[in-house]
């Protein structure tokens, strides 16, 4: 019986060393780039480093999601032969850099959609034709990124810039003109493990298990 007591004693003991452990946790930031005409760009977009009070920084992660979309009048003017547009294709880029603190880097997230398909399209002179075309821009999470440039309790921060274009081929008289808008949410994400609080305070479970050593304790006192 001595044993069983001494077991379920330190069974006790063992669960009251778990409360107030550290536990993992994540702190999520985000800068949002509505759906824009293209070129827009932002330089020096500030997120909060990681204080190290709050625990310890095991990683960090960046990515970004988006969307684009695009329009394309393409106008063949009087008096030229018919033209044959042979292919069409909507081109988006999203640029992101990182600050000069950093490990430099250059993300070009690009998304394209074929508008036309051959043998394409004829479009009769005086006359003009409307194209539209949409896709999705994505990058990461990427890898790992270097920790101790976030550790602080400043900020660090990051530029991006969108783009737009599209490639074409047949129409050499044609008159194209071009509207792209673009945009998404690049994200930061720390994943820590959260220091303990200094004073916890204990749960009822943790009082059962302190009345419970104790009894035990007492019993093993008892049959000494």
């Amino acid at each position: 019986m001595r044993t069983l007591f001494n077991r379920f004693t330190l069974a006790a003991a063992a669960g009251l060393l778990t409360i107030g452990t550290a536990s993992a946790a994540t702190i999520t930031q985000t800068f949002n780039q509505p759906l824009a005409p293209t070129t827009w760009s932002f330089s020096n977009i500030p997120f909060n480093q990681f204080n190290p009070a709050l625990g310890t920084l095991n990683s960090v992660t960046l990515q970004f999601a988006g969307s684009f979309s695009q329009t394309e009048l393409i106008a063949v003017p009087g008096g030229v032969p018919s033209q044959t547009i042979s292919s069409l294709t909507a081109v988006a880029d999203v640029l992101i850099f990182g600050a000069p603190n950093f490990t430099n880097q250059i993300v070009d997230i690009s998304g394209s959609q074929n508008v036309i398909s051959f043998p394409g399209v004829v479009i009769a002179a005086g006359t003009s034709q409307t194209f539209s075309a949409a896709g999705s821009l994505g990058y990461g999470p990427a890898a790992q990124l270097p920790i101790a440039p976030y550790i602080g309790t400043g900020t660090v921060s990051y530029s991006m810039a969108g783009t737009g274009g599209f490639s074409a081929s047949g129409g050499g008289q044609a008159n194209f003109t071009i509207s792209t808008r673009s945009g998404g949410t690049l994200t930061l994400v720390y994943d820590y493990t959260a220091a303990p609080p200094d004073n916890p305070t204990p749960e009822p479970a943790t009082f059962a298990l302190v009345g419970i050593a104790l009894t035990g304790l007492g019993y093993l006192r008892r049959k000494r």
